[in-house]
């Protein structure tokens, strides 16, 4: 595992010898070794065993391309101008980054795996969006009260309850006052465990994926709302996605919190941390 992971578990992508291969590749096969990489992730990709690489590649970029667009479409243009300041949070491989980006100001796409920020600048670079990876503190270069929209989908799930407070505690710092927050969240179902589940299941399986896979946690609304709160975020409202966007991807069945920032300042300042 540690051949993609890099030093981290949860930090896909990362290891080493991606951020080489990217950098000595010639231009011109630049976005095929890319694809090919982010296809070694459980992040990104649906896998298909009837289709050949090349097709599975290709479909996988072109419903990426597609379903991002949508969503910029039907939600986040809601939010956002032509002079709009944006973080994407957790963007991967920038695939609705890039139609923010085209749209708006300037886009600060920050993610935790150098690999997959290298593949999300050469799939989907535009000048005016910049690529960030926030365990190497790069987001310190993003001027503090200067963000007019954050926004996070499939990341706060895959975070341990003690990162949250880090999270938004960067979400304050970066915000302009009534700066606003698109919070895409997984509450807790039948499907879904919580973290204390998976610590507490002591199954060989359980304790595998727990150490080695994707970490897929549940949360209560009453969780979020308490962490916001504490870190001068004001919560606004739960929405059913399925009720802002038409049915293009499993997004579409899913949660969103809005928020926004308010003028508190907050009693700690953690590292900020994304996992």
């Amino acid at each position: 595992m540690y051949f993609i992971l890099g030093k981290d578990t949860q930090t896909f992508l990362d290891a080493k010898w991606i951020k080489a291969l990217l950098k000595s590749t010639p231009k011109k096969y630049k976005k095929t070794v890319a694809l090919n990489i982010l296809a070694l992730s459980p992040h990104y990709f649906l896998h298909s065993k009837e289709l050949d690489r090349k097709s599975f590649l290709l479909s996988e970029y072109k419903r990426l391309v597609a379903s991002r667009r949508l969503l910029f479409k039907h939600l986040i243009s809601k939010y956002v101008s032509p002079q709009s300041v944006v973080m994407d949070y957790g963007c991967g491989p920038g695939f609705l980054a890039r139609p923010v980006a085209e749209r708006t100001n300037k886009v600060y796409a920050v993610d935790i795996s150098d690999g997959v920020l290298l593949c999300g600048d050469t799939i989907n670079h535009r000048d005016n969006l910049h690529y960030l990876n926030v365990f190497k503190n790069q987001t310190d270069t993003i001027p503090d009260n200067s963000v007019d929209l954050i926004y996070s989908f499939a990341v706060l799930q895959h975070v341990s309850e003690k990162l949250v407070d880090d999270i938004f505690s960067l979400f304050y710092k970066k915000l302009k006052e009534n700066g606003k927050l698109l919070l895409q969240v997984q509450l807790q179902t039948h499907n879904w465990k919580t973290e204390k589940d998976w610590k507490d299941d002591n199954s060989v399986s359980g304790k595998l994926k727990y150490e080695y896979g994707l970490h897929c946690f549940s949360n209560t609304v009453s969780f979020y709302e308490e962490k916001m709160e504490k870190n001068g975020l004001k919560f606004q409202a739960l929405i059913e996605l399925s009720d802002l966007l038409p049915a293009f991807d499993d997004i579409c069945n899913q949660q969103l919190i809005t928020g926004k920032k308010e003028s508190f300042v907050p009693t700690s300042n953690p590292q900020t941390i994304l996992a």
